[in-house]
Formats: C-alpha cells, sequence, structure tokens
C-alpha cells in the first residue's frame, strides 16, 4: 500500500483463512488486521509507531504532556549506563 501497490490480495487471503469478508487494502484497514492477528504477539507498540498513531489518542488511552513532540517512542537510557559512559546523552524528554 505505501508503495501505491495493491494489497487486497495479501490482506484478504488471511482473512479468508478464518472465513472473514473482504475489506479495502488501506493502512487503517491493515492496523486493524494487525492487532487481531498479532493480538499476543508484542507488535501493536511497533505498529501504532510505525503507523504514526501511538503519540494520539487511542482505545483508552490519552497522550501524556508534551507527546506530541514524539518523546515516547523511544525508551530512556538507564541511569547506570549514563553514570558508566559520559558519552551517552539521556534521550529528549527524559531529562
Amino acid at each position: 500500500i505505501r508503495n501505491n501497490e495493491n494489497g487486497a490480495a495479501e490482506l484478504n487471503a488471511v482473512r479468508d483463512r478464518v472465513g472473514m469478508p473482504h475489506v479495502e487494502a488501506n493502512l487503517d484497514n491493515i492496523l486493524k488486521e494487525r492487532l487481531l492477528e498479532l493480538v499476543w504477539e508484542g507488535w501493536r507498540r511497533q505498529d501504532l509507531i510505525r503507523f504514526g498513531k501511538y503519540t494520539k489518542a487511542y482505545d483508552q488511552r490519552t497522550p501524556i504532556d508534551n507527546e506530541n513532540t514524539g518523546f515516547t517512542t523511544v525508551f530512556p537510557i538507564p541511569q547506570k549506563c549514563l553514570d558508566l559512559n559520559k558519552k551517552l546523552k539521556q534521550n529528549s524528554g527524559y531529562e
């Protein structure tokens, strides 16, 4: 889809496997399908980041202060690591 190709065959092949009706292949439907298929696999956070939706409100989650800067898409560097390597700089938003 992101390469201006039609992903309907691939998306609907996954849905055919379990008898679900076909849907239009677009980014929103692909994200929804990945939620259904990979619910216990630990991919949701990365999917939301990749689809540009992680820092927005979704489901029952509300954004935290300054999250619009995107700082929550990376993790803070542990203080022990910062103490051991003085060349490291804490990720923005966690200072």
